[in-house]
């Protein structure tokens, strides 16, 4: 077939996230978001399907979405969506202009491969090709845990575990900080695909294994000193007990992907853990913590 379903919804920005994290695993396609540059507070945000039957089915469900977060939200907004015919390659290059080299903690560049660009000296640059199926760049829940990964990762963090990796990013990124063994997992083919393609375009596979599993399927007899955990809460609280088992005592676990009207079921998931410190951030409806598990010191 050589046209795609185009669903497109115009959004004010502090409900694009929410709307975008519910659609893609409805866009057979791909899905992708991006601010207007000349009115930052709108979104626009496209997802992609193989058939008219498909595209609209999602968008009754967008539609019962969109009125239940209006509900919720403390102002009036209004959107507008549209479904039209398009050729493939159309998809692709759209997005792909928007996709910028962005600077990660002190030590990291991180740049699309079809972008030459130069790091500031003392960066290292991390390619990624980020495939049809994983969104224009770095939202805030990926870039919370890469912030994270670099604030961390030291001598004493010996390995690290992607739960959900997408594109590796994450992976990538903790290889290049020194971190000698990685994992990375997600239930995605085409996200495996994409991480081992990425860590091999850095020469970082060394050291990495790259698993197709779901979260409850998962079996590793080890723990983590790092767990990064971009998912949504749902998924975490149902696969809490495999989670757990993963991070070692006194290591870090990451979550990200939960809105900060969950934060206070997020946290009562983990009273147990006898959290001394959490290092958590905001950023419009978006959360990303940072616990530790049965700490013994204040700070991390």
């Amino acid at each position: 077939m050589n046209s795609w379903i185009e669903l497109s919804i115009n959004l004010p920005s502090e409900g694009a996230d929410s709307i975008q994290l519910f659609l893609e695993p409805l866009a057979s396609n791909g899905c992708f978001s991006l601010n207007n540059p000349s009115s930052p507070e709108k979104s626009l945000i496209c997802a992609y399907f193989s058939n008219m039957s498909d595209a609209e089915k999602a968008r009754k469900q967008i539609y019962r979405q969109l009125k239940d977060q209006r509900k919720r939200s403390t102002y009036t907004f209004r959107y507008r969506t549209r479904l039209k015919k398009i050729e493939k390659p159309d998809y692709f290059f759209n997005w792909q202009k928007y996709f910028k080299p962005i600077n990660i903690g002190k030590k990291i560049t991180i740049c699309p491969t079809w972008i030459e660009h130069e790091p500031p000296k003392g960066r290292t640059l991390l390619k990624i090709d980020p495939g049809m199926a994983f969104g224009t760049g770095l939202s805030f829940t990926t870039r919370y845990c890469l912030d994270q990964i670099c604030r961390i990762a030291t001598d004493k963090t010996n390995d690290f575990l992607d739960l959900g990796c997408g594109t590796g990013i994450l992976s990538a990124t903790a290889k290049i900080l020194g971190i000698q063994t990685v994992t990375a997992v997600d239930n995605d083919p085409e996200a495996i695909e994409a991480t081992w393609k990425n860590l091999k375009l850095n020469d970082l596979e060394y050291g990495c294994s790259v698993i197709h599993s779901n979260i409850e399927e998962l079996t590793l007899n080890k723990q983590f000193s790092l767990v990064a955990a971009n998912l949504q809460l749902g998924i975490i609280k149902q696969n809490k007990a495999q989670i757990d088992k993963l991070v070692q005592i006194n290591g870090c676990l990451l979550v990200s992907g939960v809105l900060w009207a969950q934060k206070d079921k997020l946290l009562d998931l983990y009273k147990e853990w006898t959290l001394i410190n959490i290092k958590h951030e905001r950023k419009k409806e978006w959360a990303g913590f940072c616990l530790r598990k049965n700490p013994a010191e204040k700070q991390i």
